[in-house]
């Protein structure tokens, strides 16, 4: 996804948390916001490390939007916060952050910012029925809960248009993918490409894991016979893998990605 188009989607959605947070009440006597003098967002996602790039652009967003909204009064005077812990992209990180941030008077969150982190953090917030609306996390599985809902688009619809987009240019020839196995962002869109791939379409298939992450020669030599390679990962191993393939793949291969290519 482009950063303006996140910034957009940052931006619809604190307006709709405002819009939620008008109109129900998520505070009792013993709730941890019930002295809170602000409403405060909660947040996290990758401030460092490799996926930081999306982490702080959601995060500059989401101050701007927050700070423009209480320039303009809040709500019916109340003013907003955003608190946003650094979730690394690791899901292991979330449930000592997500308990951080309801401790802290966390009533409505932006959820996180990557797929990953948001699959654990969207079953906590369900059990505290906190109303979740992410504008980045773009997995399938994201809104699947009551209290949960999903500003940008989801994985399935990337990998459905990129079969689309395959199947008008490609169909009877052999393409080749690149995808990270236990991601679910790259996984959850390839599943989806491959869904709605024509049958005429052969596909190489090759993927990786975090086990490796730094030397994709073996992928390389697997796809060096395709001049398609269908690549929904993020940009930091897309890139890399790139690099590496210099010289040994067509000079004129086309490379194919989804939002997580933003970066490059």
């Amino acid at each position: 996804m482009k950063l303006s188009t996140k910034i957009l989607s940052l931006a619809l959605a604190l307006v709709m948390l405002v819009c939620a947070i008008s109109l129900t009440s998520c505070n009792g006597a013993d709730h941890p916001a019930a002295d809170n003098e602000k409403i405060k967002i909660g947040l996290t996602g990758p401030l460092t490390g490799g996926a930081s790039i999306y982490g702080i652009a959601v995060k500059n967003a989401a101050q701007l939007a927050i700070d423009e909204i209480n320039a303009a009064g809040g709500l019916d005077g109340i003013q907003f916060e955003l608190v946003m812990y650094d979730d690394k992209h690791d899901a292991t990180t979330v449930e000592t952050l997500y308990a951080k941030l309801y401790e802290e008077g966390m009533q409505a969150s932006l959820g996180t910012v990557t797929t990953k982190p948001g699959l654990e953090f969207k079953e906590l917030s369900k059990a505290d029925n906190v109303f979740v609306l992410t504008p980045s996390a773009s997995g399938d599985d994201i809104p699947e809960f009551d209290n949960g809902f999903q500003m940008c688009f989801a994985d399935g619809n990337q990998g459905k248009v990129a079969a689309e987009f395959v199947n008008a240019n490609f169909a009877g020839q052999t393409i080749g993918a690149f995808y990270k196995s236990d991601e679910a962002y790259s996984k959850g869109i390839f599943e989806q490409f491959k869904a709605n791939l024509d049958a005429s379409v052969t596909v190489v298939e090759t993927n990786f894991t975090d086990a490796n992450t730094t030397d994709f020669q073996t992928q390389i030599d697997t796809l060096k016979a395709c001049e398609f390679i269908f690549m929904p990962t993020y940009y930091q191993p897309a890139s890399l893998f790139m690099k590496q393939a210099k010289d040994k793949l067509a000079a004129d291969t086309v490379y194919y990605g989804c939002d997580g290519f933003d970066g490059i």
